[in-house]
């Protein structure tokens, strides 16, 4: 069984590929898994959103690339992982080495630049293979293993301890999965960040960073399984100031023709989450809100005088001023702790 450190590390590693899948990319990326836990590692990568592909598949069988994108169902998944066995049949051999020096997905033997291909960009791509099979590997197109190695990046080795210390931050991940997961890793690797994008003034970069989550049910603050996670909690509220800000000033929000309307969907949650209870780090996650309601009172006081918003939020004044009277009773009741 996976440590709780390697389903961290494993988790993070095929959320994060998955959202950088419209890059385009010249490697996959390499899960390399003892044997006796790749049923463990197939569910966890299917769960992110991975096909698997048992590259026994293609043995003895040479394909075209029609037939090959037929056989891993490419329009049907966002992402794929590649079980790649010792001896690596020849079809799998062309698409890594076309994949590693042209970025495209291919199983042709030949390339030519005024040819149209499939792009890796849109999907996600990884390999997962064994640590005794990477090291003995063959390549049934009679290539040396350098062939393979220059497909492969960002590796991922499991069958040693180098994850383990993760185990000593004692976060009880393996409660989550599907979307709640997904948030968690993005958090724990971007609240950090974004803060620092936001000293920065870089909004623009804030709302790219928190884009790919922000409309998940798991990114709200009254989501039930945060209930009773603070750390959590507090990790997204710091996002989701993070993002008000950048948003209120104006930052453009794919998918949003306005981003004052989204930054007020953000406040109106902001101002109707329950505050933290405890003394230390709780503590310091109210004073965290109360700085975030006393620029966002700021924000919405200014924005009333000047008679667009109910317009481009798409609320009536009425509305408006009632959630600035909501803010200000928060306000008074966070100022009193």
């Amino acid at each position: 069984m996976l440590t709780q450190g390697k389903r961290l590390a494993l988790n993070e590693m095929l959320y994060r590929n998955m959202e950088e899948k419209d890059r385009e990319k010249d490697y996959l990326c390499f899960i390399g898994s003892p044997f006796e836990n790749l049923d463990e590692v197939y569910d966890i990568t299917k769960q992110a959103g991975y096909h698997i592909i048992d590259c026994e598949l293609f043995r003895h069988k040479e394909v075209d690339t029609e037939e090959f994108c037929e056989l891993i169902d490419l329009e049907n998944h966002d992402g794929f992982a590649f079980v790649i066995p010792r001896s690596i049949p020849l079809s799998i051999c062309i698409f890594l080495y076309n994949f590693a020096d042209h970025s495209i997905v291919s199983t042709d033997s030949g390339y030519s630049s005024t040819e149209q291909y499939i792009s890796s960009a849109g999907k996600a791509w990884a390999v997962i293979m064994t640590p005794e099979d990477f090291e003995n590997v063959e390549l049934e197109a009679g290539w040396d293993r350098s062939k393979l190695t220059r497909a492969l990046s960002d590796y991922h080795w499991l069958h040693d301890t180098r994850y383990d210390q993760n185990d000593k931050n004692n976060h009880p991940l393996h409660i989550y999965s599907g979307e709640a997961l997904r948030v968690v890793l993005a958090l724990d690797t971007g609240w950090r960040e974004s803060m620092r994008l936001v000293q920065q003034q870089d909004f623009d970069a804030v709302v790219k960073l928190w884009n790919p989550i922000r409309k998940s049910a798991a990114f709200r603050l009254n989501y039930e399984p945060w209930s009773n996670d603070p750390t959590i909690r507090f990790k997204l509220m710091n996002a989701q100031g993070d993002l008000f800000v950048a948003m209120a000033q104006g930052a453009p929000v794919q998918g949003e023709s306005e981003p004052f309307r989204a930054a007020y969907a953000l406040l109106e949650g902001l101002v109707g989450c329950a505050p933290f209870a405890g003394d230390g780090n709780m503590r310091n996650g109210n004073i965290m809100l109360f700085n975030i309601l006393t620029w966002a009172k700021k924000w919405l006081d200014h924005n009333l005088t000047q008679g667009f918003l109910p317009i481009v939020v798409g609320k009536s004044e009425d509305e408006i001023r009632n959630l600035a009277k909501q803010l200000q009773h928060k306000l008074a009741a966070l100022s009193s702790q």
